[in-house]
């Protein structure tokens, strides 16, 4: 079911619909990744937006259109028909010969706004099977996607095998993986010896950075010449800030926004940190392995376990065991020849995420 099709050599119009390209996230990153990549391969590419889509919050290739439903966002569900119609339009417009849907939940506009068209159609899950963000509508987008799409696409091998159990229907399911956003660096630009952690992403409540803080109150207390740095942006904020002056960590962890430089922050780091409670495939995992950090993970379903090697290129510890994960913190802080050694094996298995691969499955499935 997973194994790619021999390339057919023709053209193809591919249709991108997203939430808001405009907004800044590993979904949006990774569409643009994809389409940029395609793009450049020869395909016709546009995005469109459910709302917020005439600017994209990432570098986009010049021949890739862009176009939005509405201007901005709001409650859908009132405008239900309004967005089919939209999109129906829209797929007619560029004579689409594939509709990406990249949020499962995006396909209740998706399907029947391809009805009586011949256009495949496929679902792209960022999330994991169980991650339905409190919203039903979503589960029940997972169920239909079996029925109703000609491919889902997933991120791990373990999600993978989660659809298999718990979707009927002819969708062919597959893993692709996320490629990573940065190529590998030149080991000559890597040393471990500056005493920072680093962690990314939004702040809300999936990546659990409220458990990292706590966390890091006994990194603090045994390797005090450590910092922490939390980059990201998001409505957790200022419970985060005010739980780092609770914690007496003014000073040693400190939050900083998205920037374009974010590849600086990576190598200025030489820990990386991920408490997320879920996941589907942290991008910012991979990220980290191209700039030769190790890491220290929770085993969240799902990821981590497909990224990291246990000791071999970071550490993975039990979702509830915050201690352990502090511990592996001070292991790593305190041996710069651990980090090392660590880093160059992450280094390598990020050689598995270039773009290139992720590419050509891609192309595999598109041509299947």
């Amino acid at each position: 079911m997973d194994n790619p099709l021999p390339l057919l050599k023709r053209a193809q119009r591919i249709v991108f619909f997203v939430g808001s390209i405009g907004e800044r996230g590993g979904t949006e990153r990774v569409a643009t990744l994809i389409a940029n990549g395609l793009s450049r391969r020869g395909y016709e590419v546009s995005i469109v937006s459910l709302w917020g889509g005439l600017t994209s919050a990432y570098a986009l290739e010049p021949e890739i259109s862009l176009h939005e439903l509405f201007p901005k966002n709001r409650k859908f569900k009132w405008k239900y028909f309004e967005v089919v119609r939209g999109l129906r339009k829209y797929v007619k417009k560029r004579h689409a010969d594939v509709v990406v849907s990249t949020d499962t939940l995006l396909i209740l506009y998706s399907v029947p706004a391809c009805v009586g068209r011949k256009v495949m159609k496929i679902a792209w899950e960022h999330f994991n099977f169980y991650a339905d963000l409190d919203m039903k509508a979503r589960k029940f987008a997972r169920r239909l996607a079996g029925r109703m799409m000609d491919a889902i696409v997933v991120l791990t091998k373990e999600d993978l095998a989660t659809w298999e159990k718990k979707v009927s229907g002819s969708a062919r399911l597959t893993c692709i993986v996320n490629p990573i956003t940065f190529p590998p660096i030149q080991l000559k630009e890597r040393n471990w010896d500056n005493p920072v952690a680093i962690a990314v992403g939004r702040l809300t409540y999936q990546k659990g950075f409220d458990l990292l803080i706590r966390c890091w109150k006994q990194v603090a207390a045994v390797s005090p010449a450590w910092k922490l740095c939390i980059i990201g942006e998001g409505e957790d904020e200022p419970m985060l800030k005010t739980q780092i002056k609770s914690e007496g960590l003014e000073g040693v962890v400190s939050i900083l926004p998205f920037n374009p430089h974010i590849a600086e922050y990576y190598l200025n780091a030489s820990i990386f940190c991920l408490s997320s409670r879920f996941e589907g495939l942290p991008m910012v995992l991979l990220e980290a392995q191209a700039f030769a950090l190790p890491s220290v993970c929770f085993n969240c379903y799902t990821g981590p376990t497909e990224v990291v090697t246990q000791e071999e290129n970071g550490f993975i510890l039990s979702p509830d065991d915050l201690p352990g994960f502090s511990d592996r913190i001070v292991e790593l802080a305190g041996d710069p020849a651990l980090r090392k050694r660590m880093g160059m094996a992450a280094l390598k298995r990020a050689e598995l995420y270039q773009q290139n691969h992720v590419l050509d499955r891609w192309e595999a499935l598109l041509q299947s």
